[in-house]
C-alpha cells in the first residue's frame, strides 16, 4: 500500500504518460467480495475549503483540501458521505501586481478520501479570473471550463458560480473563504466501492409524503410563539443582534415583533449623514433578498418540490434519512440538498446556496428540531455571504402554545 506522498508522485507520473484511469483502478482496488460503483463523468461534486485560498498568498503547485458538503450517490448507491475529505492542487496562482493587472487561480481536485482509502480522481479544472471595471469587483470562470462539460449555457452558470464563491480583495487579489460552497465536476468516471446497498424508490410519492407532511407541521406549529435570535456579522465581528418574538396572524403568516428596545446608531448630518443612509438602504434591501430567498427554499412551492425529486439525485444518508439534491432548480447556478426523516418524511437538514439579484452569492443551513407532541421546526440556520463576508446566525426556542 502507498503512502500520500507515494500516491501523489504516481499521480503525477501517470498523468504525464496519460494513463490515470489505469492507476485510479490499481490504487482503489475493492475489497473482496466489494460491490463496486462507477460515478460517471460530469457528475459534481459540491464541497468547501477547509482554509481560506487567496492569490496573493497560495502558489502554484500548493496543495489544499475541502469537504464534500453534501452526500455522493451514483444511481441511487452511497459512494462518498458527507464530511468526507477531498485534496487538490493549485495548479496555477497569478498574483496582481503591476505587471500582472488580473490575478488567476486554477484549482483541481485530485483524490478523495473515504474510510481512510485515497481514491484518484479527475476533475475539470476551476479557472477563475479576477476582473475590476469601475466600483464593480467580481470574478468570473473562465468559459472553457462549461464548455467541456455541457456547453455554453454549462460555462454562462458556471461563471454565475465563480462570482458566488470568490470575491476580490482590497489588493486586487482573488479569494475564495473557508466554507464558502464550490462546485466542481468529474471529467472522467471513477469507481468507487459502494456504502449502502442501491435505494429504489417512487421520487413522485417521496415528494407527495413530504409536502403533505410540511402542510400538516404548518397548522400544528400556527399555534405556537417563540423566540428568535438573528445576529449578523462581518469580517468575525458582531454587527447586529435581534431578538424577536415570532407568531402567526389569523391568516397564518408569521409575525415578528423586537423584543427589548433596538438600538440603533445615532443619525448624522451631511454627508455622513447621506452616506449612513444609504448603507442602512443596503442593508435592508440586502436582508430583504435574504428573507426571500430562505422563504422561496425553505418552504418550496409544490411544483418545484416536485421538479427536484424527479430532477434531483437520491439516495440512503444513512438508515434513517433519505437524501435529495438538484441543481438549477428555482433559478440557474443554484443548489439544494434536503435530508429527510424516512419514516416520518420530515426534513431534518436542509443546505442550498444561490446568487441573489445583486450577484452575490447566499449559502445558507437549516437544522430542523422536533417538539415533543409533534411539530418540526427550524432550530438553527447559518448563513453565510462570501462576497461580503457576512455571517448570520438564526437561532429559534422558547416555544409555547400547542393545541388550540
Amino acid at each position: 500500500m502507498f503512502n500520500n506522498s507515494e500516491v501523489w508522485m504516481l499521480r503525477k507520473t501517470c498523468a504525464q504518460t496519460g494513463i490515470m484511469l489505469i492507476l485510479s483502478l490499481f490504487l482503489s482496488s475493492p475489497l473482496p467480495g466489494q460491490e463496486m460503483v462507477t460515478v460517471p463523468a460530469g457528475t459534481r461534486l459540491v464541497v468547501f475549503p477547509t482554509s481560506t485560498l487567496n492569490s496573493g498568498k497560495n502558489k502554484s503547485g500548493d496543495r489544499f483540501s475541502v469537504i464534500l458538503a453534501a452526500d455522493l450517490a451514483a444511481d441511487g448507491v452511497l459512494v462518498a458521505r458527507r464530511g468526507d475529505k477531498i485534496f487538490g492542487t493549485i495548479v496555477e496562482s497569478k498574483k496582481a501586481g503591476r505587471v500582472v493587472r488580473k490575478a488567476g487561480m486554477i484549482l483541481e481536485l485530485n483524490d478523495i478520501v473515504i474510510n481512510d482509502q485515497m481514491h484518484p480522481i479527475v476533475c475539470h479544472p476551476l479557472d477563475l479570473t479576477g476582473e475590476k471595471t469601475g466600483e464593480l469587483k467580481k470574478v468570473a470562470v473562465k468559459g472553457a471550463i462549461g464548455n467541456v462539460i455541457g456547453g455554453a449555457a454549462q460555462a454562462k452558470r458556471m461563471a454565475g458560480i465563480g462570482m458566488a464563491v470568490a470575491i476580490i480583495t482590497p489588493g486586487k487579489q482573488i479569494e475564495i473563504l473557508e466554507q464558502a460552497l464550490i462546485e466542481f465536476y468529474l471529467s472522467a468516471p471513477v469507481t468507487l466501492p459502494a456504502l449502502d446497498e442501491p435505494f429504489v424508490v417512487d421520487a413522485a410519492q417521496v415528494a407527495a409524503d413530504y409536502l403533505r407532511s410540511v402542510g400538516q407541521n404548518m397548522k400544528a406549529l400556527s399555534s405556537y410563539s417563540w423566540t428568535s435570535q438573528l445576529d449578523i456579522k462581518k469580517d468575525g465581528k458582531l454587527k447586529s443582534s435581534k431578538r424577536m418574538l415570532v407568531h402567526f396572524d389569523d391568516k397564518g403568516k408569521p409575525v415578528r415583533e423586537p423584543i427589548g428596545v433596538q438600538k440603533e446608531k445615532k443619525k448624522k448630518r451631511g454627508i455622513r449623514g447621506a452616506i449612513q443612509k444609504k448603507k442602512k438602504g443596503e442593508i435592508q434591501k440586502l436582508a430583504e433578498q435574504i428573507g426571500n430567498a430562505i422563504q422561496a427554499y425553505a418552504f418550496m412551492k409544490p411544483d418545484m418540490t416536485q421538479f427536484l425529486f424527479q430532477r434531483g439525485e437520491l439516495c440512503y444518508s444513512d438508515k434513517q434519512t433519505i437524501q435529495v439534491q438538484g441543481i438549477d432548480i428555482l433559478q440557474p447556478g443554484d443548489w439544494i440538498a434536503i435530508w429527510l426523516d424516512i419514516a416520518t418524511q420530515h426534513p431534518v437538514r436542509l443546505t442550498f446556496k444561490t446568487i441573489l439579484e445583486d450577484g452575490e452569492g447566499l449559502q445558507a443551513e437549516i437544522e430542523y428540531g422536533k417538539m415533543p407532541d409533534g411539530p418540526f421546526y427550524p432550530a438553527r440556520a447559518e448563513l453565510f455571504l462570501p462576497g461580503k463576508k457576512i455571517t448570520a446566525s438564526l437561532v429559534n426556542s422558547d416555544f409555547s402554545g400547542g393545541s388550540r
